[in-house]
């Protein structure tokens, strides 16, 4: 065999190699360009959890990276801002023309976005908030945040194990506030503890209403206050109870409260607590290993939704849309738990928390 026969010989085998290794590989994860918007606030008050997630979506794409799998996250923070929430989703929609939406983060910008997100038929996963507290509903919008009302078990506990009977509840005047009202009514009464104080406050009507609500609950005898709200409010509630010495314990379940403590808007005099999810060791040591710091809330959930998405786009028929196979087919185990959508997006589940923060 002359040496042109053999050159021959050896293209047509690296060919026919390279078409059948294109054609095994075809569908593998090195050829994979996936590109997600997240609308996530980066500043204004929800940064407490916009931040945590952002960074938990970085590690998913490092963490993709290693496998070959090219994902490119276009950024936007709102500002915790719903007007700004809606430029956002319709620019990474229109201009930057991504595949899938991550965000927003919290139930009143959802809500802003969700007409946005149903009219361009795009699938959106909230890694931090759940149906129960967003107004509007989509077909393409899925949460993967658990229940307020599945945090009613671990209350009740808390409030069984200190011997409480009395308890006040103080949440905002909205369908957060209504979602959580409904968990603290719930654990109240499994316990058989009476709230003795019950107040819904409208947003920026705080500082007028909240020396009035802080000596009702003065003079109610109640053993701990169960909270929820925004920034101004947590600050006021915890402040003046401080300063009417109460020594009353203060149980949040609102993210903003941690932020709150690590701002040093309020002052140190009593118990805070928050009710959390819990974050496991694995993703604890992942996340350590990269950021040197600890992962907060919401950090894994980032990161599964991440990986979620991508593992979603990679894995559906091509016969089935994406939002039909997140909603139908998708089981997805990541560190913050498994992913299961029922038909309003939500996924079910928690271990739930109960943190001392100060």
């Amino acid at each position: 065999m002359n040496n042109k026969v053999i050159i021959g010989v050896i293209i047509v085998i690296l060919v026919v190699s390279g078409i059948i290794y294109g054609v095994k590989n075809s569908n593998t994860d090195s050829n994979v360009d996936i590109t997600i918007g997240a609308v996530l606030s980066q500043t204004g008050y929800g940064a407490v959890d916009g931040v945590h997630i952002k960074k938990g979506m970085d590690l998913a794409v490092m963490d993709l990276k290693k496998e070959g799998i090219n994902v490119k996250i276009v950024y936007e923070d709102d500002a915790t801002d719903p007007k700004q929430t809606v430029s956002a989703i319709q620019k990474v929609i229109n201009q930057d023309k991504v595949d899938v939406v991550v965000g927003p983060i919290w139930s009143f910008l959802v809500d802003a976005a969700v007409p946005v997100i149903d009219s361009n038929k795009i699938v959106t996963l909230s890694p931090s908030s759940s149906s129960e507290v967003v107004e509007g509903g989509s077909d393409y919008m899925f949460y993967g945040s658990y229940k307020n009302i599945e945090s009613a078990n671990v209350l009740a506990k808390w409030i069984r194990d200190n011997h409480i009977t009395k308890v006040a509840s103080v949440v905002s005047n909205d369908s957060w506030g209504q979602s959580v009202y409904a968990a603290f009514k719930k654990a109240a009464s499994d316990t058989g503890a009476e709230i003795v104080v019950d107040e819904k406050i409208s947003f920026g009507t705080d500082s007028s209403v909240m020396p009035t609500i802080v000596s009702k609950i003065a003079h109610s005898g109640a053993e701990v206050i169960l909270w929820t709200g925004y920034d101004e409010a947590g600050t006021l509630l915890v402040n003046k109870v401080i300063e009417q010495n109460l020594n009353i314990p203060v149980i949040a379940e609102a993210s903003v409260m941690k932020g709150l403590v690590q701002r040093g808007n309020i002052k140190k005099g009593t118990d805070v607590y928050v009710v959390d999810v819990s974050i496991t060791d694995s993703f604890k040591d992942k996340y350590r290993l990269v950021y040197n710091e600890e992962a907060e809330t919401f950090t894994d959930g980032g990161y599964d939704t991440v990986m979620l998405l991508v593992d979603a786009i990679q894995n559906k028929p091509e016969n089935v849309s994406l939002s039909a196979y997140m909603r139908d087919t998708v089981d997805y185990k990541g560190y913050a738990g498994t992913y299961n959508f029922d038909q309003n997006g939500d996924i079910s589940g928690g271990a739930w928390v109960i943190k001392k923060i100060q």
